[in-house]
């Protein structure tokens, strides 16, 4: 069987777009402090609270970060909007957009990291866990900016209450 330089070409082509389209994006918890009282009870009602950011933080960044956290924790009835349960209080530690050249000549691809810090209360205002959570996009032509680092960082902020809390 001959196969043309064109289908070769092609093929080529495929290859290095799907190299180049790798998307990396990461996301995870940090650290974890917890409280003595952290599994002593499951909540219904959670409070989400934006706290004093260590970072001059954009206001469309806080509200992205607010309405995908909402969207994961309060969809699907996972949790109740209340102030008589869990307090939930996030701020933002770091944010970082880059641009970085791939394979040292492709200009102009972005990536970005945010780090968000969540402390957990109890109805009493007692602490009962701190963890830092991280989404990172690593650059690439198809993704890369900071909305998608900050919904990862939503996403990971919401596994993490799901799971320690619900």
């Amino acid at each position: 069987m001959v196969i043309s330089n064109i289908s070769r070409y092609r093929a080529v082509f495929v290859v290095a777009l799907g190299l180049l389209a790798v998307a990396c994006s990461k996301g995870g918890t940090v650290g974890i402090e917890t409280g003595p009282n952290l599994g002593l009870a499951l909540y219904g009602n959670l409070e989400v609270i934006h706290g004093e950011d260590a970072i001059d933080t954009p206001q469309e960044v806080i509200v992205r970060f607010g309405q995908e956290l909402d969207k994961r924790i309060f969809d699907d009835d996972k949790f109740e909007r209340g102030s008589r349960g869990l307090t939930l209080s996030y701020r933002f530690l770091t944010l970082t957009e880059f641009r970085k050249k791939i394979l040292g000549f492709i200009p102009n691809t972005t990536g970005a990291s945010v780090t968000v810090e969540l402390e957990f209360y109890d109805p009493t205002g007692a602490l009962l866990s701190r963890a830092v959570v991280e989404g990172r996009i690593n650059p690439n032509f198809f993704i890369g900016d900071l909305n998608d680092a900050v919904e990862e960082a939503a996403k990971e902020a919401a596994k993490y209450t799901l799971d320690t809390f619900r």
